[in-house]
């Protein structure tokens, strides 16, 4: 059956406008203790003064600049100067600082160049590669995101960071995808959903049913009903809802139909049949129907959905569905299809 993965590249930009600025706020929280951290040194000590006059005027003069791209610069230019001072690193705190402050700004290129410089100043800055990695998510450069992303997940996990970063892998076509978007969806309770959630889950459903675990792919399409239900998601989201949740129910309908509980498939496909207008998915619930019916020796039924699903021309499924209407038709009409056409008329004439 055909499940919904979801073109990662051109679904992207459709829901990226409703949840970036609640990921922001979530991503912020995650780095606030590592900035605090970050930003933690202390003044200067009296015991540290190994430096003259004219070279703490230089730190001063570059520390306090009021332009901030010209503090940055400065700062900058004062380290690879003077290396080996203790003044070093105070000038770094206010180049993070600095980072900061562009990040406040959401000035997204002027954060992660500042924030590599710093990282080239302390290689083991872990909040720099939140920083950079949240930017170049808000800029769409998932390369960059998953360079640094990873490596402030490997010292800071979160589930907006294993969000982001799912996000990112997906974009990329990368199989470390599954890794995070499982974290991720495991990190926040279905209320708390935004767009990107539902986009994960459908390609962590789709995965699984491509590889036939449809007790998994059962349980992504659980998650995404649950949330469609709970989350609070803008009117925009309303066709894609249309379009997903009959999905969701061929999926707990197949899962149910492996496992050979005949009326629970029964009642799923039948969901699928009453709120997708798509004849493809359509016909595939009348079939799954029709045979779980078979399979319970309820023949009447099982007949009436194949009959359905014959009539849906050019889906998938309609010559099974035409196949096995035929083979019961002559085991209850004395081996023959007369008056068969009239039997599918009627039937497809009924609600």
């Amino acid at each position: 059956m055909g499940t919904s993965g979801l073109d990662g590249g051109s679904y992207f930009c459709k829901w990226r406008s409703v949840v970036t600025m609640k990921t922001r706020s979530l991503f912020q929280g995650a780095l606030a203790l590592l900035l605090l951290a970050a930003f933690g040194h202390g003044l200067l000590r009296a015991q540290e003064v190994d430096y003259d006059e004219e070279q703490y005027k230089q730190y001063t003069e570059a520390v306090n600049e009021p332009d901030l791209a010209q503090r940055e610069v400065k700062i900058v230019e004062f380290i690879k100067a003077h290396p080996n001072l203790s003044l070093v690193k105070y000038a770094t705190q206010s180049l993070r600082e600095v980072v900061n402050t562009y990040y406040q700004q959401q000035k997204w290129p002027d954060v992660i160049r500042a924030a590599e410089t710093w990282l080239k100043l302390e290689p083991d800055a872990s909040a720099a590669h939140g920083l950079i990695a949240d930017a170049a998510f808000q800029t769409q450069d998932f390369g960059r995101v998953a360079q640094h992303g990873e490596k402030f997940y490997e010292t800071n996990p979160s589930p907006q960071m294993a969000y982001v970063l799912a996000i990112t892998f997906q974009q990329l076509k990368s199989n470390r995808f599954q890794k995070y978007g499982e974290l991720a969806v495991a990190g926040f309770e279905p209320e708390d959903y935004f767009g990107g959630h539902f986009q994960i889950l459908a390609q962590l459903r789709g995965m699984a049913a491509t590889s036939g675990d449809w007790s998994g792919a059962a349980q992504y399409a659980r998650k995404i009903l649950e949330g469609f239900d709970k989350a609070q998601l803008q009117e925009g989201w309303q066709s894609y809802i249309a379009q997903e949740r009959p999905l969701c129910y061929a999926v707990l309908g197949r899962a149910s139909y492996e496992n050979g509980r005949w009326s629970e498939a029964i009642s799923n496909y039948q969901k699928v049949v009453s709120s997708s207008s798509d004849k493809n998915i359509r016909a595939e619930g009348y079939y799954y129907i029709g045979v779980a019916n078979w399979k319970a020796n309820k023949l009447d039924p099982a007949m009436e959905s194949f009959a359905r699903g014959s009539m849906l021309t050019g889906a998938p499924h309609q010559d099974a569905c035409d196949q096995y209407l035929i083979k019961l038709y002559k085991s209850t009409h004395n081996d023959t299809i007369a008056g068969l056409d009239e039997y599918k008329q009627r039937v497809t004439s009924r609600p």
